[in-house]
């Protein structure tokens, strides 16, 4: 196999004066980085003004194209950080990348990522760049994850991989990057041809804990029965002994909502899909101790076979770095460029601390440059996958040499 050049390159950098910080982490990843760049990353935390860290990456990379999104957590190959903005560079002659944007997700995903495909125009090259891929980075508070991630496989006909933006756990806005602007409510697309296939994987650290349920009233995003019964009722069920073993908390007791919303971050939905679980993030209604509802941060639909799932700490950390090595074992850590992480803020809520264990694995498994954060959601549907948003999992793109 021959592969054409490819660097990929990071840079982190934290302190309070935006423009500064943009450009601080984009200097470090140039430093490494003696040729024209094609494509900048750029993640950023939500303390920063979005447009002033844009302009600072911008000026060291002579306006170069950039994608990028508000971070919930921020990390590169060299160190994990919160308040920090991230920046990835890649200079290529074997991808070529073609960037849109577009707002107007939450009220018609599909007619959003229609009129975005019209947006981006391709000089397509079969011969020389026979594979195509889209990186799509989503606002992150839609509540249509699933929506999103199947109107993106539809009109581009292809294999997507990425997430959704993150606000520091604020859960207030979140926006996406595309050049110097930044837009809530919207999408930024980055179509992909190369010469090699961009392998990525998906990968969770869930296990069920309850048999086969069904879900059997739902609206949109609210969950109000399984099996015929309240939906909180039945969580408990087959959560409550399991939380009081580990950690003392007794649910028929508690009237805390965040006792409820610590529960549900670790002990979440999966969805069967043949032999595999496609992890959702449940979330306590404001009355959930009278309502019994349970809310989602995307569509669930009555009929779907479900099972309650539980994460650890040391299967969290263990499922990001089979991401790495499934995806490394398809092509070889010698050819890869660097690595590109989508990860769920709800594994560093799981892992806390251990956070920076994770990484740590990712970076003894591939040793590459990395960029990655923490959002609302990831995204990995290849062809023929019928369902492509997920929740606390950990996606790993591979970039080529």
């Amino acid at each position: 196999m021959v592969f054409m050049n490819t660097k990929f390159t990071t840079g982190i950098a934290k302190g309070e004066n935006s423009f500064e910080v943009g450009k601080t982490a984009a200097k470090q990843a140039l430093s490494k980085m003696n040729e024209k760049i094609n494509l900048s990353i750029v993640f950023s935390s939500s303390k920063y003004n979005y447009k002033e860290v844009i302009k600072g990456v911008r000026e060291v990379t002579n306006n170069a194209p950039l994608i990028g999104c508000s971070t919930s957590g921020e990390f590169t190959e060299e160190r994990t950080e919160k308040n920090s903005v991230a920046v990835a560079l890649i200079s290529s002659d074997s991808c070529k990348f073609f960037l849109g944007i577009n707002s107007g997700l939450t009220e018609d995903p599909l007619g959003c990522f229609q009129d975005l495909n019209k947006k981006i125009i391709m000089q397509e090259d079969i011969e020389k760049f026979p594979n195509k891929s889209a990186l799509i980075i989503c606002d992150g508070l839609t509540h249509k994850g699933e929506e999103i991630a199947t109107s993106a496989n539809m009109t581009f006909d292809t294999e997507i991989f990425g997430g959704m933006a993150g606000d520091d756990m604020k859960v207030r806005e979140t926006c996406v990057f595309m050049n110097d602007d930044s837009k809530t409510d919207a999408v930024v697309a980055c179509k992909i041809l190369s010469k090699s296939r961009i392998v990525f994987e998906v990968k969770h650290g869930h296990t069920p804990i309850s048999p086969l349920l069904k879900i059997t009233k739902a609206s949109e995003n609210i969950l109000y029965t399984i099996n015929n019964e309240p939906a909180w009722e039945v969580w408990k069920r087959y959560c409550k002994d399991d939380v009081k073993k580990t950690n003392g908390l007794d649910l028929d007791k508690t009237d805390s909502l965040m006792d409820v919303g610590t529960t549900l971050a670790v002990y979440e939905l999966g969805i069967q899909a043949g032999n595999k679980y496609i992890i959702r993030w449940p979330l306590p209604s404001f009355n959930i101790f009278e309502d019994n509802k349970i809310n989602f941060d995307t569509t669930i639909s009555e009929g779907t076979r479900i099972r309650i799932m539980k994460s650890t700490k040391e299967n969290q950390i263990k499922s990001a770095k089979e991401a790495v090595e499934k995806a490394i074992s398809q092509i070889g850590k010698e050819n890869v460029a660097g690595i590109i992480i989508f990860d769920c803020a709800l594994r560093s809520m799981i892992l806390k601390q251990d956070f920076l264990k994770a990484v740590k694995e990712i970076n003894d498994v591939a040793n590459v440059p990395l960029i990655g954060f923490e959002g609302y959601g990831e995204i990995s549907m290849k062809i023929g996958d019928v369902s492509g948003f997920h929740n606390t999992t950990t996606v790993a793109i591979l970039i080529p040499k």
